[in-house]
């Protein structure tokens, strides 16, 4: 029952559990109705046979009979109205890109920040193991936007990373968002950037990308005002033949479309490295 719910959601814990049961066999359909996402809490269905389930945290899935726990150990819980049904408990292991990501951003000058909604003790140990200083666990989407609002107070420019259905009104409020593709729709529409591949070394590509892109357009304007504030007088003193000029033009447009092509080729040699 829980992997079918499961299955109704992007959260990583439930789609852990259904990939799990889908390996066992052990996966039967369920026709759920009445299904809800509640952002950092689970998903609320209803059963064929009209009963309400929850599977997601300790506390909001039995309605407050369990306490929120602060286990180092992920876990999510199915209940009923009667109380808890079961609980699934999973192994963590950061990304294999995760800590290149972080050391390469951070060689950029950036400051690094976790905020997360799991418990602060399993989100203390990942950023103990990535060298994140900044951090927060047990955050609720406002907490994450209350952060976020602060740091911009502060005169940051904010470029927030998420993937959870609860990171959409966060990631709205950032300067920069940028989505995971294999994160949540409401998620993804959200951000300003979508890494399609899921892999987080593309971040910092991303952002040299965006750096090159800048100086490149920068470097066209340059050379368009340039260009027009030799050729235009040229042309009204008579002194430029209208073939000339049409064939400068034609000229200044092709040099400005080679430079731009230059984006794409330092930045994929620079993430191919990375990812090394």
């Amino acid at each position: 029952m829980a992997a079918s719910l499961g299955r109704l959601s992007l959260h990583p814990l439930s789609r852990g559990l259904a990939a799990e049961a889908r390996r066992s066999d052990d996966a039967a359909p369920y026709e759920w109705t009445r299904v809800q996402e509640h952002a950092g809490l689970g998903l609320e269905a209803w059963s064929p046979d009209g009963r309400r389930l929850r599977l997601g945290t300790a506390a909001w899935a039995t309605e407050g009979r369990l306490p929120a726990s602060g286990s180092p150990v992920a876990a999510t819980w199915l209940a009923g109205p009667d109380g808890a049904l079961a609980c699934f408990t999973f192994s963590e292991a950061v990304r294999p890109d995760a800590q290149t990501t972080v050391e390469s951003l951070r060689r950029a000058g950036l400051a690094l920040a976790l905020l997360s909604g799991d418990a602060s003790a399993r989100v203390r140990r990942v950023a103990e193991q990535l060298g994140i200083d900044q951090v927060q666990g047990d955050a609720t989407p406002e907490a994450k936007l209350e952060m976020v609002a602060l740091l911009q107070c502060a005169g940051h420019r904010v470029a927030m990373v998420g993937d959870g259905i609860n990171d959409a009104p966060v990631m709205a409020r950032a300067d920069v968002s940028i989505a995971i593709g294999e994160g949540a729709e409401l998620t993804r529409a959200k951000a300003d950037v979508v890494l399609m591949s899921g892999a987080l070394v593309d971040i910092a590509w991303a952002r040299e990308t965006a750096r090159r892109a800048v100086r490149v357009v920068r470097q066209n304007i340059a050379w368009a005002i340039a260009y027009n504030a030799t050729a235009v007088p040229l042309a009204l003193l008579g002194q430029f033949p209208a073939w000339a000029a049409g064939l400068g033009m034609a000229g200044s447009s092709l040099v400005v479309v080679l430079n731009a092509l230059r984006v794409d080729r330092a930045p994929r040699r620079a993430s191919a490295s990375l990812r090394e």
